[in-house]
Parts: C-alpha cells; structure tokens; sequence
C-alpha cells in the first residue's frame, strides 16, 4: 500500500463567517483537533497523512488579525494544499462554512475524492477505513 495524504476540511468560523468570535473559532479548532486524532487512530495502520488546518491555525490567526493575511490569501493557501493530496475529508459535523464549501470546490475541480464524514461513530468511521484502504491501494 502506497501512503496517501489527505486534506481534511472544516468549519473554522463556521455559519458565523466574519462575526465569528476568537473563542467561536476556538471551539470549532479543538472540535476539529480531536476529530483528526480520531481518525488518525482509527486508520492505523494505514499509510496515510491527514493534514487538519486547526492543527495550523495559531499561526494563520495571529497573522489574519494583525493584517498580514486575508480570507482570500488563507483560502487560495489551503486550495493548493488540497490539490496537493490525494482525498479530501469534509467532516460537516461542524456545520456549515464558507471555506470548507470553497476547499470542496476545489478539490472537485481537480477531481480529488471526497469522503463526507458528518460523525465520528463507528459506522462512519469504518466507512472512511473503507474508502481509504481503496485508496491506498489505487495510489
């Protein structure tokens, strides 16, 4: 089995949008955070790489807040990370999010496989064991 890496997409402001609080975005962040380690754990052993944004964030914040960055620059930033991987994951438990929609786009554009995974229970968590075991098979 090849190793594959894989984009997973999230609520970051979430329905919010531009009125998200710092502590709205927090939640959201560590929500997402422990969805990774979850997945992760799940898929053991399997050769994958999941890359988590909220796992990125202290920085992207810091430099969103003090001007460096803008929604558009962070947005075209994670769209080249998803064309760079192999799967994307939208875990929508989150709800709804301008950016994730826009990461989706993208990765359906360049014809990158999605996995919706609206829960971490088991059945969906086997579910994704399923897509990514194909996955890595096909890579």
């Amino acid at each position: 089995m090849k190793q594959v890496k894989i984009y997973m997409s999230h609520a970051i402001r979430g329905s919010k949008g531009p009125n998200a609080t710092k502590a709205d975005m927090q939640i959201n962040n560590l929500a997402a955070m422990r969805a990774a380690r979850v997945i992760r754990a799940w898929l053991y052993p399997l050769p994958v790489e999941l890359y988590c944004p909220a796992e990125h964030d202290e920085f992207v914040m810091i430099a969103y807040r003090k001007g460096f960055l803008h929604e558009q620059n962070i947005l075209v930033t994670d769209c080249e990370i998803v064309g760079r991987c192999d799967a994307l994951i939208w875990y929508s438990r989150l709800g709804p999010s301008k950016g994730a929609e826009i990461e989706v786009s993208a990765a359906r554009r360049s014809g990158i496989l999605i996995f919706d995974l609206p829960l971490l229970d088991e059945s969906h968590l086997s579910d994704l064991e399923e897509f990514v075991e194909e996955l890595c098979q096909k890579s």
